[in-house]
């Protein structure tokens, strides 16, 4: 016995219906954590546009150097700014010998203030933050539209696992 066509469109209806809330939950939640980034990668690349021109590049002497993590290291380093030296720790993402050279940046306003890692690079990590971030809430902002827009893919993003999808053919490609 086939069932009455509309116990049919009730349940298409409500299943679009979950389907739509369900993504716009989701498009609003990670609005949220991507204006966290966002703003991280503003705060980022506004600091490193500012401080630019503050840092000079010098060759620093490696005097100690000891494990800080996974692939981390600080480096107890001397380096000569005007005929005066300097002693300060660095921050290393890879092992050096004592007594080798690396190249740090430091604040010619404070030389005691030493980097590993030039301005420019935050300013590319900034940068990269803030277009990823853009990217990921086009793509988001897209998916809600095709939400709005299409009962299948209303229907589709209401079911979250492949084996409970009644509107798609199964292969065995989902399978895997």
């Amino acid at each position: 016995m086939s069932e009455p066509s509309s116990l049919n469109n009730t349940i298409d209806s409500a299943v679009v219906s979950y389907g739509r809330a369900k993504t716009y939950m989701s498009t609003v939640f990670g609005s949220c954590i991507l204006t966290i980034f966002l703003i991280a990668g503003i705060y980022v690349l506004n600091k490193a546009i500012k401080n630019k021109d503050n840092y000079k590049s010098t060759e620093a002497k490696i005097l100690s150097i000891r494990p800080a993590g996974r692939n981390n290291y600080i480096a107890d380093v001397t380096y000569n700014i005007s005929d005066k030296s300097y002693e300060t720790n660095v921050n290393l993402t890879y092992y050096r010998s004592v007594g080798s050279y690396v190249t740090i940046y430091y604040d010619k306003y404070n030389p005691n203030t030493a980097e590993s890692s030039s301005p420019t690079y935050e300013i590319l990590v900034g940068t990269g933050l803030i277009v990823c971030v853009l990217l990921s809430c086009v793509l988001m902002f897209y998916n809600a539209y095709m939400v709005k827009k299409s009962a299948f893919a209303a229907q589709d993003a209401a079911f979250s696992t492949s084996y409970n999808r009644p509107y798609r053919n199964r292969s065995l490609i989902s399978i895997f």
